[in-house]
């Protein structure tokens, strides 16, 4: 391990940018970034960039090893882990399942030393001349289903929840754009100014990238603790009356009731691998504000049981509840049955491994693009229940899509 230390966060912050440009022309690449003021508890590491020419199959017991694994799930894992919720849908720009590799050059920043950048393997420390790239050129945008589209399949999941099948279901709508050109690394770093969040990254799979604004933690273990903190409940953000939007936020049933299944949920999937007693509430209802609008947010612990491997803890709540629903199988094949295309690795999670420990985020707020086929897709959604209202919830989609519409410009 190499260590560079730095005076001042502007020269970190530089030499970060020009190793995370070398390090994207690699084939498989990681950008990992954390916001700390959005979410201050838990955190290990501030920045992960790591790359590598060409990925090995990774094993599921490589997962529990002291070595670095950096990628990403896919939503479609869930067929693997759960034959009741078989991959119906085409996807638009499909990633692995299991898109992992082990890095050849890893460069890290703690959280406890700021200032400090720590890396292994062969790094250049030469300056970066970046070929001209075409900042952002599209064609056209459109969402996959209409209004009137989107008002007809909630009614069928209004007939779903009437009926006892499930209890929430989360229902997320696909936009495509047209002829997208971008430069990567600065459509992500427009996006997260336009939205600084806690869990944001990028994952280039060969022409594939994935670049993400996520708020949502979907689990982090830390030694003898394992961490989620799902986020049900969103309202817009006002530069006029804000606190008052906060506490309609705060005492709203709806979203209560949407927060404590999802809670609920992830309690009982953490009992399945947690020691008996361990799995408790740490807060509930926490209102955590961005840049657009504010969410709701619970965090629940466990104590992992002893000998039980990482790939099984993952497959043991994968996917996020706050993006199936409950419960959780049912809702997933609705979810299967009425959205017009896959979901990918949107609803899916990125993150790292390391030393037997990991932290995963969920897919949300995100792009993804094919770099040869000039073709960008995003999804939004959110939870429906029988106290839902669909001009509502399609208005929440387009409040959840303001991130990305504005860094494109639309």
């Amino acid at each position: 391990m190499n260590c560079l230390e730095f005076k001042t966060f502007h020269e970190r912050n530089q030499f970060l940018k020009i190793q995370a440009k070398k390090l994207s022309q690699y084939p498989y690449f990681v950008l990992l970034q954390t916001v700390n003021k959005l979410n201050e508890f838990y955190n290990d590491f501030d920045f992960i960039l790591g790359s590598t020419s060409e990925t090995k199959d990774i094993n599921i017991y490589d997962f529990d090893k002291k070595k670095w694994l950096l990628g990403g799930f896919s939503y479609s894992l869930k067929a693997q882990i759960e034959t009741k919720c078989p991959n119906i849908l085409k996807t638009s720009i499909p990633f692995p399942d299991i898109a992992f590799f082990e890095p050849e050059i890893i460069i890290y920043v703690k959280s406890v030393e700021p200032l400090k950048v720590h890396y292994e393997g062969t790094i250049d420390f030469h300056e970066f001349e970046e070929n001209s790239l075409i900042s952002m050129n599209y064609q056209s945008f459109e969402p996959s289903i209409s209004p009137k589209e989107y008002h007809q399949n909630l009614q069928k999941i209004f007939d779903y929840l009437k009926k006892g099948d499930i209890y929430e279901v989360n229902f997320a709508v696909e936009y495509l754009i047209k002829e997208l050109e971008i430069n990567p690394l600065n459509f992500f770093n427009n996006l997260t100014h336009n939205s600084p969040t806690p869990q944001s990254g990028i994952l280039k799979w060969n022409e594939n990238w994935l670049i993400c604004a996520s708020q949502e933690r979907f689990l982090k273990k830390k030694n003898d603790l394992l961490i989620s903190q799902p986020i049900k409940g969103t309202i817009k953000k006002s530069q006029k009356i804000d606190f008052q939007n906060v506490l309609d936020l705060y005492y709203s049933h709806k979203n209560r009731s949407e927060n404590v299944m999802i809670v609920d949920l992830v309690r009982n999937d953490l009992n399945k691998v947690c020691e008996p007693n361990s799995v408790h509430v740490e807060r509930l209802f926490q209102i955590q504000t961005y840049s657009y609008l504010h969410q709701m947010v619970s965090t629940i612990i466990g104590k992992p049981q002893k000998n039980i491997s990482n790939f099984d803890i993952i497959q043991s709540l994968f996917p996020a509840g706050s993006m199936t629903g409950c419960p959780k199988i049912r809702a997933m094949q609705i979810i299967e049955e009425l959205e017009k295309n896959g979901r990918g690795i949107y609803s899916g999670s990125i993150g790292y491994f390391y030393e037997g420990n990991f932290d995963l985020n969920v897919v949300i707020r995100s792009l993804v693009w094919n770099e040869r086929k000039k073709l960008g897709s995003f999804h939004v959604g959110g939870a429906i229940t029988l106290n839902s209202d669909w001009e509502s919830e399609f208005h929440e989609c387009q409040i959840k899509a303001k991130a990305i519409l504005k860094t494109l410009g639309l």
